[in-house]
């Protein structure tokens, strides 16, 4: 009988020694680690990485958020910020500076003062209900409402908001306005939230905290302390917004008290940006190169000091704001108040704007020297030796000469002599509570000290300085900073019908040629001929010296090297980084080619 149990079959392979099978599950490994390593280098050649919907970028702010609402948010950095995500306007900015569409699809000019505006088909609000036209005429309308008092005001004095349909509005100007493209970018409100706000209720309403919009981001919640005040506020992705969704899918704003405070949460980690960083305190990141980026943005603003001619003898004088201007080292101001992040401004424009006139930086460069030959020439000595100059300027009272009793018949009334008074050069100089601006003042006291000046500084907070100084116009030098739009517009700032509050001319500066240059270059749309009217305004100011103009500074917007995305440019105002907030993106995936 056949043992097939005990049988053995051979056919051909003897079994495996032990380093035989070393060897084969060497090379088995080996084929499948090969096959992984090419299957890997596979989808990666022929994949690319993009950004993913996820993350959460968490913003260190200054101050704490009170008006969430484009009619009111013009006066605080945080709230134009905030409103900036939640709102969309019919046009936008790009961070090369141009506009572009938001809400609208397309526009049309006629005759320099007809503007006409097609929003995109179904804008929803982030409540859900639809964005029509009736809300951007409601808007324009409260907007243009003393009794709602919005900053923004004068933005639109003279313009007629007309509804066509429900998806038309049509703008009338009285006169060209050549900035007017700039005023669209403004956010528009819901009117059916706002409809019922009288004007005493419109700054003390829920929505103002709790906005209702149709930007890129929608209100999620905020969170106060103990005390009351909101110490984050949270927005989510509006998943409605146009035909790109934002990659981020929150940005939450953590709110400090200064400066140091945010850059040492920017240190520990807590935040992954600042709005806000001044060049001095740049430097104190340097250390952190590896793990921040610091980006750089160009902004159309200058600081200068603005005079004040009727509160001051010796600022009167033209020869003595000639000589304080060549006594001005705008470098140094740059480098030790703007830790080397800005440019030298020499006047009412800036460079890169329309209608810069370079020529205007010659007139008064840096010169201790012509600065002393000026006042030397104009009689200003250092009379007491103790290095502060004054010159005898004639006084208000007269001398009435000594004269007989007796009045004789056909005798003339003597002339009384003037009295001559010394007038020392003293100038007081105030500026804003701001570390940047009060090194600047610093600086510009040691230097012109140099030339035998005495001044006197003073720093004050931004409402004691709005309310006490410059809406009563009581000082004699103002360190101040403006804001220009990329489109310039330098009629607020220096035409003489705004000398007074709630007026922008801090300098009281008067001149009918300089008005006329304004007025004549607001009203083309042919951007040559503007600029051939700023350039010579330019020289007007340059000759009458109401100011001296130091510097621009750059925006400096630190954040973490997680969030990508975040491209550099030309913003109008620090909000407008934001403006192509739906590219920044934290998480990645991988897709096909």
């Amino acid at each position: 009988m056949l043992d097939i149990k005990n049988m053995r079959f051979s056919f051909g392979l003897e079994p495996l020694t032990r380093v035989e099978k070393i060897l084969l599950g060497f090379f088995t490994l080996l084929i499948v680690g090969s096959s992984i390593v090419l299957t890997v280098k596979f989808y990666y050649s022929r994949t690319i990485i993009v950004p993913a919907r996820g993350g959460t970028h968490i913003e260190g702010a200054l101050g704490i958020p009170r008006f969430i609402n484009p009619a009111l948010a013009q006066i605080s950095d945080v709230d134009r910020d905030i409103t900036r995500l939640v709102y969309a306007g019919l046009m936008k900015y790009t961070k090369e500076g141009k506009l572009a569409m938001d809400l609208a699809e397309d526009f049309s000019i006629q005759d320099e003062k007809i503007y006409t505006f097609k929003l995109r088909d179904r804008i929803f609000w982030h409540d859900g209900e639809l964005l029509t036209a009736d809300d951007v005429i409601f808007t324009i309308k409260l907007i243009q409402d003393p009794k709602y008092a919005s900053p923004i005001r004068l933005n639109w004095q003279g313009v007629e908001a007309e509804k066509i349909d429900d998806r038309t509005v049509r703008f009338k100007l009285q006169n060209p306005y050549s900035p007017f493209l700039e005023n669209t970018t403004v956010g528009i409100l819901p009117k059916h939230v706002w409809e019922n706000a009288s004007p005493k209720s419109f700054p003390l309403a829920e929505a103002n905290l709790r906005p209702i919009g149709a930007g890129p981001y929608k209100f999620e919640k905020f969170q106060k302390d103990t005390s009351g005040n909101i110490k984050s506020y949270s927005l989510k992705a509006n998943e409605r917004y146009g035909e790109k969704i934002s990659n981020l899918e929150r940005i939450v704003f953590k709110f400090f008290e200064s400066e140091e405070e945010a850059v040492l949460a920017l240190k520990n980690g807590e935040i992954s940006s600042m709005s806000f960083l001044s060049g001095s305190n740049s430097r104190d990141l340097d250390s952190l190169s590896g793990v921040l980026e610091v980006h750089t943005f160009s902004l159309p603003r200058y600081f200068a000091v603005f005079f004040n001619q009727s509160k001051s003898k010796a600022l009167k004088e033209k020869e003595v704001r000639q000589a304080l201007a060549l006594a001005t080292n705008r470098e140094e101001i740059i480098d030790v108040a703007a830790g080397g992040k800005g440019a030298p401004a020499f006047g009412p424009i800036i460079r890169e704007l329309l209608g810069y006139n370079p020529e205007v930086e010659g007139k008064y460069k840096f010169s201790l020297e012509a600065a002393k030959k000026v006042l030397d020439d104009a009689k200003w000595l250092d009379t007491n030796g103790d290095g502060i100059r004054e010159k005898k300027l004639p006084g208000t009272q007269a001398a009435v000469a000594a004269t007989s009793t007796v009045k004789l018949k056909g005798a003339k009334k003597p002339t009384p002599a003037p009295v001559i008074e010394p007038t020392l050069l003293e100038i007081s100089l105030i500026t804003v509570q701001w570390p940047e601006l009060e090194k600047t003042i610093r600086v510009l006291k040691e230097q012109w000290e140099k030339i035998g000046a005495k001044v006197t500084i003073y720093s004050y907070t931004l409402g004691e300085i709005q309310q006490n100084f410059i809406r009563p116009r009581e000082y004699e030098a103002l360190l101040f900073g403006e804001v220009l739009g990329i489109d310039p517009d330098p009629f607020s700032f220096w035409h003489s019908s705004q000398k007074k509050d709630p007026g922008l001319n801090l300098a009281l500066y008067e001149n009918k040629t300089a008005d006329k240059l304004l007025e004549e270059a607001r009203q083309t749309l042919d951007s040559q001929i503007r600029s051939q009217k700023y350039v010579l305004f330019q020289n007007a100011v340059s000759e009458d010296i109401p100011a001296i103009f130091l510097y621009s500074p750059l925006y400096l917007y630190p954040v973490s090297k997680n969030v990508k995305g975040i491209k550099e440019g030309k913003i109008s105002d620090p909000s407008w980084r934001f403006s192509d907030v739906t590219d920044w993106y934290i998480d990645t995936k991988r897709v096909w080619k």
